[in-house]
Parts: C-alpha cells; structure tokens; sequence
C-alpha cells in the first residue's frame, strides 16, 4: 500500500512540475529573419511535355541493280582510282559508293551503239528506194494518162493502154512496198535506240551513288563478291540527319489547340508552332524544332495524335532512334505570377506561400499552382488561410512579398526581420522542369496541381 502512495505522489509532483515550465515566459511575438522578393510577372506559354524518338528525313538503301562482281572499294584497287565511302561517316550527294565490275556493260553499249549505226544506214538505203519507187510512180501515171489521151484519138490499140495501166499498177505497188520498208527500218532504228538506252542505264547501275546527303551505315557486302543475281542485293543504307524528323503522340487538347489556332487564323501553318527539344545528357530543351505533321486521327484509346516534329542536325550529333524530351508551347499566358519553386510548402491541405504583410506579420496564403518555368512556379490562384478556395483561377495580386529563404524558422503570425532579395527570372525558358522534381501536363496545371505526390518536400 505505501508504494501505491509513493507513486501517486512522485506522479503529482512530475505533473505539477510540468505545468509550471509549459507556462509562457516570454509574452513577445517571437521574430524571424527571413528573405523575401516580390512576384515576377511575365508573359509565358502553357505547355504539354510528351517523349518521342528520332528518324531519319530520308533513307536510301544502295542496292546492286544489276548483276555482276563487286569492284574493291580500296583507293589503289578501285576502277576510279577514287576512295570510296567509309562506314558510318559522313557522305554527300552525289558522292561514289560501290562499284560492279562494267566491263560486261561497257561492251553491251558498244554493241548497242553499232546496231544503231546500222539500222540507222538501212532507213537511208529504204528511203533511197522509196524515192526511187516513187519517180517510177509519177513516170508510170503520165505515161498512163497519155496512152489515155491516144487511145482517145485512136492512136493506140486497147491492150497497148491496158499495158501502161499494168504499169503503173507496178508502180503504185513498188512504191507501197518501198514506204513500207522505210517505216520497218525506222522502228528497227527505234528498236536499237532503246536497246542502247538500257545499255547505257545499266552501265549507269554499275556506279552507285548517293542521292543524299546523310551518314553511311555498315557495308553489307564485300569486294569480290558476286552481287544482283535474282534479287537487288542491299550493300549499305545512307540515313538524312539533317535535318531530323522526331514522332511523338500528343495529347488530344494539344492537338485540338493547334487545330483551333489555325482555323481561327492565328497561325499560317502548323510549322510556326514551335518545339523545345531535349536529349540523352542534355539539361533542359537547348535544341528547337518545328512542327511539321499531324496526323489524321486521334486515338480513341490512349486520347493522343501522331506527330512529327523536324529540327536542324548540321553536327549530325544527334542519331536516328534517340530518345527525345520534347515541350510544346500552346496557348498563351499574359501577365502571369510566377515565384521561386523553393518558396512553395506543402502539408496535408496542400500547397501554401508564406507571404510577409505591410506590418512585417508573416501570413500563410494558399496557393493554386500552374506550370513552371526556369525554377519559378506559376501561381493561377492565390487566397488567405481560412477562406474559401476560389473555384476558378481569378487574378492573382502582384503587390505582395513571399518569403524564400528563413522558411525553417517562419510561421504564420510571426513578426518578421525583412531582407529583401529580388530572384531574377531568367529569359530564356529552356529548364527541364523533370529536374525540378515536377513535370506538370497542362491538364494538371488547369486543375488544382496539388497533389501529394508531386508536391516538393514538406518545409517546416
């Protein structure tokens, strides 16, 4: 029994002990240094960030169109006495890249060649016969017409008159037949014109070039090699990569948006909607495109449209099949407030500035969050602690101070030590907003962008 009374007094001490150090000593606002700035305002774009990867703007596959044995590509064996392409590097237009051995080729143009030459002296000796056959004709019909003229005046018998109709029946017949002839040797000429026409374009086929200008792939066959027997065998592919062609699925109001501003007139063509493009290693979007297609369709079951971008490669630093960090600018946003990421806390209501008032008392004002641009954050919607949240994004005020740095020690109702410190807003928005631990779609920046798992680390 005495322990029980022992305990129970060594409890009320420890209580009554307690209370009296709860109790206040100092009745004064304690007071926090702290740095604040005003909110930058500035004229920005909302945006949609979406991933794609890189193509080539055009291929060509070199092909041996014709049969026959694939020359060395070394300098001093070469037939041209030319280099020729090298692996993976660099090729212009117009540039040499195989060669099949033309001695085939060369002899089936010579032999083309002569045939020509000879039906060409053919159609001359049938045209010198047909003018031949055609003065017996007109010799033939004025004999006719005279032995008509003496049969008339009974000059001549009848069968003498029916001997120069014989004639010239002969005559009309030679001549037919030799006009005839003309016409046979004319398409015989045809005939080996065109024989030579294929001659020549497959001697042509024996020296493959580039048609573009692009990076060389691999060489798939090698010299000595018999190549273009039952098929056009591939030796290499030329790939353009500049400039680059880059596919990605955007959202559906990314397109419709696009869509709307041309029907409306505010842009010409799709090509002045402009793309911020990032890589592999790269910090933020330092490369720029433009838009080139959309395609015909939007599908119903992911809500997105192929697109095609292009953007300049002249370093061809940049390889068909990258992986592409892509921004599109949309709509818009004049005036917009903007404040430094770091200033915005988060608890369980959500996100929160702590902003200093004209009598130096640091207030809590809740905030409604947009997309972010170079580290600042865009605010849609800004309203005191305690009142109700404004159901649409309304003007937000520019005359306040929001406290960036002394968060540790601020809290709302404290006096305040002011510094002010100014953050300059960069220019250039070219910032990863990946790296900032937040990457907003537009539709998370139209709506209240608070959730938990997005928010920054709670400041306390």
């Amino acid at each position: 029994m005495n322990r029980y009374i022992i305990f129970l007094s060594l409890l009320t001490a420890s209580l009554w002990g307690c209370s009296k150090t709860d109790e206040p000593q100092n009745s004064q606002t304690p007071t926090a240094n702290v740095s604040t700035s005003p909110p930058a305002v500035r004229s920005v774009s909302r945006y949609a960030e979406v991933t794609g990867r890189t193509e080539a703007s055009a291929i060509y596959e070199a092909r041996a169109r014709v049969p026959g044995t694939l020359i060395s590509t070394n300098s001093d064996d070469s037939l041209s006495g030319q280099s020729l392409f090298a692996e993976g590097k660099q090729v212009d237009r117009g540039d040499k890249l195989f060669e099949i051995e033309p001695e085939t080729y060369v002899a089936a143009v010579d032999a083309a060649l002569a045939k020509v030459e000879v039906a060409n002296a053919r159609v001359e000796s049938a045209k010198a016969q047909a003018e031949s056959a055609k003065s017996q004709l007109s010799l033939a019909d004025k004999n006719y017409l005279r032995a008509q003229k003496l049969f008339e005046k009974m000059a001549i018998t009848q069968s003498e008159l029916d001997e120069k109709e014989a004639e010239l029946n002969v005559a009309k017949a030679t001549a037919s037949q030799a006009v005839a002839v003309v016409s046979q040797e004319e398409a015989a000429v045809s005939q080996a014109k065109a024989t030579l026409e294929q001659a020549q374009i497959d001697l042509s086929y024996t020296t493959i070039t580039s048609p573009i200008q692009g990076l060389a792939g691999e060489k798939l066959v090698d010299e000595g090699n018999i190549v273009g027997v039952g098929e056009f065998t591939l030796l290499t592919t030329i790939r353009k990569t500049d400039p680059l062609h880059i596919y990605f699925d955007a959202p559906e109001q990314v397109v419709l948006s696009t869509l709307r501003k041309l029907s409306r007139g505010e842009s010409r063509d799709i090509s002045e909607v402009e793309l911020e493009i990032g890589f592999e290693g790269e910090t933020g979007y330092p490369h720029s495109g433009q838009l080139q297609l959309i395609d015909n369709q939007i599908d119903p079951n992911t809500g997105t449209s192929l697109l095609r971008g292009t953007m300049p490669n002249p370093d061809f630093e940049i390889l068909p099949g990258a992986y592409a960090r892509i921004r599109i600018k949309t709509e818009p946003i004049e005036n917009a407030v903007l404040v430094s990421e770091i200033a915005i806390n988060t608890d369980l209501s959500g996100k929160y500035l702590l902003v200093v008032n004209d009598d130096n008392i640091i207030e809590q004002y809740r905030v409604r969050l947009g997309q972010t641009y170079e580290g600042f954050r865009h605010i849609t919607a800004m309203w005191k602690f305690g009142e109700a949240e404004p159901k649409e994004d309304d003007n937000v005020p520019t005359n306040f101070e929001y406290i960036h740095a002394g968060l540790l020690q601020a809290r709302p109702g404290m006096n305040a030590k002011v510094t002010q410190v100014p953050l300059t807003y960069p220019e250039v928005q070219s910032e990863d907003s990946e790296t900032e631990g937040e990457s907003p779609s537009p539709s998370e920046s139209d709506s209240n962008a608070e959730s938990p798992a997005e928010s920054p680390p709670e400041k306390n």
